[in-house]
């Protein structure tokens, strides 16, 4: 993934890591390929293993740096005294795995791989679909696996920032709003701060049609919203953040 993608939610623990102002501080400490030295070289031609010792020796002789070996083509490789085509294909290969490794630092994910696999799509979808980006619902995600996401996307994005990567499930069983109208609704409430849909209290259709039928399920129950359909057919209601009494 680009370092952008990574950095598409700001003020969260990715947009931090992969910060370009800080990355120099935190990997300090691992030297690039550019910067070894000939000794660097040598051992890297030791080690691999599928380069002969002559190679090794070939390097050290030339006194080849981090740098120049990255320079090299087929024909420098030549000049060294490398001439057998087989072992100058082994060296070639060898040397463009070094070149792909050194262009990008390897970064260690110590979290389940499949929530983060899906932290990744989400943040993919948001930068592809800018305005029209839905967070993940927990639904989508593989039983056994929920609990592992939600802990993973809190430790990337704190707070209210993980509410735009995914969010609990809206499951409204109603015969007025269709599942699309019930994620407005839920938008509604997101951008005033009055938390999330919880379980249906009360439907004429199986509670009864007298006010006393609908005070006595949706009274004391904290904050409601109330949708109603009326006999032609109109869809109205309202949002109240205090109890019914």
């Amino acid at each position: 993934a680009k370092r952008s993608t990574l950095r598409i939610f700001k003020d969260s623990q990715l947009d931090r890591q992969f910060d370009e102002t800080t990355w120099p501080e935190q990997h300090a400490n691992t030297p690039s390929v550019k910067q070894w030295s000939y000794e660097q070289v040598v051992d890297w031609a030791k080690q691999h293993n599928e380069l002969s010792d002559e190679v090794a020796s070939l390097f050290e002789q030339n006194r080849v740096t981090g740098l120049e070996l990255l320079a090299m083509a087929r024909e420098d490789v030549k000049e060294l005294g490398i001439r057998r085509p087989g072992t100058l294909a082994l060296v070639t290969n060898a040397m463009k795995g070094l070149k792909m490794k050194s262009q990008c630092s390897p970064i260690f994910i110590d979290h389940d791989p499949y929530s983060f696999g899906k932290i990744l799509d989400q943040l993919r979808l948001k930068v592809m679909s800018k305005e029209d980006y839905k967070p993940l619902l927990l639904l989508c995600i593989r039983e056994g696996k929920q609990d592992v996401l939600v802990k993973t996307v809190d430790y990337y994005f704190p707070g209210e920032v993980a509410k735009l990567v995914s969010k609990e499930n809206v499951v409204v069983d109603s015969d007025i709003v269709s599942e699309d109208e019930v994620d407005i609704i839920q938008g509604w409430l997101d951008e005033g701060g009055c938390g999330s849909i919880g379980k249906l209290l009360y439907c004429t259709s199986n509670g009864g049609w007298s006010s006393s039928d609908f005070h006595g399920t949706c009274d004391d129950k904290g904050p409601t919203i109330t949708i109603i359909r009326s006999t032609v057919g109109h869809v109205f209601g309202g949002f109240c953040d205090t109890a019914w009494s």
